[in-house]
């Protein structure tokens, strides 16, 4: 690792400032997938590196210097929405801006929220914080143009709340993932409850297929998600439920379904 981005992660913004005042080179650095100072900057972490890590000890003077270095670099030149072209087998590269990495590697509100602000581009973090199950992100990002049914009229910035490009929806994810705080939030927010995967299957066909508990299943017929929509091969939830011994998820279905 050379020595500028060993001060970059080691959050020394004196030793980075004297690294580009000697040398404004720097600025243009990256590496062959065009990981720049940004990216590096921005995924450092503010919170422990393990399944449900805490906030690191010393986070607000770290947040407070990484801030200092991100406006140090977007004052000399740097590009706020670079693109770290991380290898996906579905579409080439995923496009890894700062604020991507701020949000779902540095877990760096402060970092994030000064990115936004500035007019960064907010998309593709619409899983990430479906994943974090992260409603107070999901309605921040949404002022700047994400989780949308239709283009913002200030915003620079547009993505679909049900189709952010070749994947299932947000809503799918969050039925996914068991995100159940995502998943209301992005209903009453507008998400289409009858979205559907490459197989036709909603979040309430998968939800009956699974087994879940009531409750979410109750969230989606709540905001009238459809129980005979068929998948591709012709079942429906309410079929699916009626093959079942246990017939509570199929009283469930006809209880609450009245469209």
């Amino acid at each position: 690792m050379n020595k500028f981005i060993q001060a970059i992660k080691d959050l020394d913004a004196d030793a980075v400032k004297a690294i580009i005042s000697s040398d404004p080179k720097w600025l243009k650095w990256e590496e062959k997938d065009g990981k720049n100072a940004l990216h590096f900057l921005c995924g450092v972490p503010m919170v422990e590196m393990r399944p449900g890590g805490k906030a690191i000890k010393n986070l607000d003077k770290a947040s407070d210097a990484s801030l200092k270095i991100l406006k140090f670099l977007l004052a000399s030149g740097m590009d706020i929405n670079s693109v770290h072209r991380i290898p996906d087998k579905s579409c080439g590269y995923f496009p890894a801006t700062p604020v991507w990495w701020a949000y779902t590697r540095g877990r760096n509100e402060k970092l994030y929220t000064y990115l936004l602000k500035q007019g960064a581009d907010p998309r593709n973090c619409m899983y990430a914080i479906t994943w974090y199950d992260d409603t107070k992100a999901a309605t921040f990002f949404k002022k700047y143009g994400v989780f949308q049914k239709k283009p913002a009229f200030k915003s620079a910035y547009f993505e679909d709340i049900d189709n952010p490009g070749n994947m299932d929806s947000p809503l799918l994810a969050a039925f996914a993932w068991k995100k159940w705080k995502m998943a209301e939030w992005l209903l009453k927010n507008g998400a289409d409850p009858d979205s559907k995967d490459q197989r036709g299957a909603t979040a309430l066909f998968h939800a009956v297929r699974k087994k879940y508990e009531a409750s979410p299943i109750k969230l989606l017929l709540k905001y009238r998600a459809d129980p005979d929509r068929p998948v591709n091969d012709g079942r429906t939830p309410r079929s699916l439920a009626a093959k079942y011994r246990d017939k509570t998820i199929l009283n469930l279905l006809s209880a609450n379904s009245s469209r």
